[in-house]
């Protein structure tokens, strides 16, 4: 074995002031062989200048295995995990916003559903009136026709008054259905009710069943002074079958 052979030396005290010299398998320091030459004349000063070459090399490899941060530059593990931490959290924020508005949205069209559900119930009802009502208006006509014949042609007047009053009396009858049937209609439709607040808010929702509890209607303020209390409105359109609708928010 030669000196060029030799890449790390220890040293190893065999007696007094007698040194063996040894190859390491921590091979390279600096990127080349390095040949290091050492005299003692007593076991002491071996020991202290192995003591020494052990520190320098522990030194050495915790330069190696933990990177010092120079110039406010973090080491790139640190910095990779940091950046992989946030965007994990950016991920998860994300896909919790897009939860709850799916969330929302679903609600929302179930309540539509159910409310098209309810209106073509009602649709299918008005039909079957409306045609019921076409029926009872050419029984109407008919009855009519043949009073109007009878009070021409015969000679009974007593008969044809009491035909006419019968007729008057069905139309009369008729008059009330329908009334009460356009009522019915009327709480079907659809109403412009204008909603006030007073109070301190920057910003007021209105919640309600009118829409599932989904939505809302936002309130605009009526005008922006230094007034501590103010006055937030809006037409919120409503069925008049949702005595409940309105809820504060």
């Amino acid at each position: 074995m030669t000196h060029s052979d030799l890449r790390t030396i220890s040293y190893t005290a065999w007696g007094r002031g007698v040194f063996a010299l040894v190859p390491a398998a921590t091979a390279r320091r600096g990127g080349r062989a390095r040949r290091i030459v050492v005299s003692a004349s007593n076991a002491a000063s071996s020991q202290a200048v192995q003591r020494q070459l052990a520190q320098r090399d522990l030194a050495q490899q915790a330069n190696i295995r933990q990177p010092k941060a120079r110039s406010g530059i973090r080491p790139l593990i640190n910095n990779a995990s940091s950046v992989d931490r946030r965007m994990y959290e950016q991920v998860v924020a994300s896909r919790r916003r897009i939860t709850e508005r799916l969330s929302t949205a679903n609600q929302y069209n179930s309540h539509l559903r159910s409310s098209l559900a309810s209106r073509q119930a009602e649709v299918a009802s008005m039909h079957a009136l409306l045609l019921q009502l076409a029926g009872e208006f050419g029984s109407l006509k008919r009855n009519a026709q043949g009073s109007a014949a009878s009070a021409y042609y015969s000679l009974d007047k007593e008969l044809a008054v009491a035909q006419m009053v019968a007729l008057a009396d069905r139309i009369t009858a008729m008059q009330q259905v329908l009334q009460s049937q356009a009522d019915s209609i009327h709480k079907h439709a659809v109403r412009s009710v204008p909603i006030a607040w007073y109070g301190v808010a920057s910003e007021v929702l209105l919640m309600g069943s009118f829409d599932g509890w989904t939505h809302g209607a936002t309130l605009s303020a009526e005008d922006i002074g230094d007034s501590v209390f103010t006055r937030f409105q809006t037409d919120l359109q409503l069925l008049p079958d949702f005595p409940e609708s309105a809820g504060g928010g």
